[in-house]
């Protein structure tokens, strides 16, 4: 018996590639026309709803971000999920155009303190090791010595360079839905 009918049969077709240049001018032109469509508008979901590229302006989160690095915003973490204490926030106040970037330090509905230079969360005083050393928190008007208990939906939020930082205590707690993204 032979083989080569069995090896003939095996043999699979050659498929035909896809040439763009074999298509009718104005075929080939609505082709490209939908490619550069959905293109843009991938780009424009994919930097609106995933992440989203930024740069630090200032030094209120020093020593952690220096002014003039680029970070990534992820939209969509914020989308999906409230911020944890401890991350870095996206945000941006009412009347102002660009992003702030800021600390979450507590959570809603969690009693928090400014004491003795620390942030108290409940009556623990607060693990801050991104903080530079000797660096001593001070109150102010929207958060102080006195226990203040955090509203629902709404995140008390400190730079970490504090002295030179606008934040909770001068602007009060943010709402999350002023919260665009979390930094990583």
């Amino acid at each position: 018996m032979s083989d080569a009918p069995l090896e003939q049969s095996s043999r699979q077709p050659r498929r035909k590639r896809f040439d763009l240049r074999s298509l009718p001018r104005t075929q080939r032109t609505l082709v490209l026309a939908c490619i550069l469509f959905w293109s843009v508008l991938a780009f424009l979901f994919f930097s609106h709803f995933v992440l989203q590229a930024a740069e630090v302006e200032g030094n209120s989160m020093a020593p952690t971000m220096q002014d003039g690095e680029r970070y990534i915003i992820w939209r969509l973490l914020a989308l999906l999920r409230a911020p944890q204490r401890g991350e870095i926030v996206c945000f941006r106040l009412p009347g102002e155009s660009t992003y702030t970037v800021k600390r979450v330090i507590a959570l809603p509905g969690e009693e928090v303190q400014v004491r003795g230079g620390r942030v108290h969360v409940g009556e623990v005083p607060l693990e801050e090791s991104y903080l530079a050393s000797g660096v001593r928190t001070r109150p102010g008007p929207g958060l102080g010595p006195m226990p203040y208990r955090v509203p629902p939906g709404r995140f008390v939020v400190l730079g970490d360079n504090r002295d030179h930082s606008s934040d909770t205590r001068s602007f009060g707690p943010i709402p999350r839905d002023w919260i665009v993204g979390v930094v990583k």
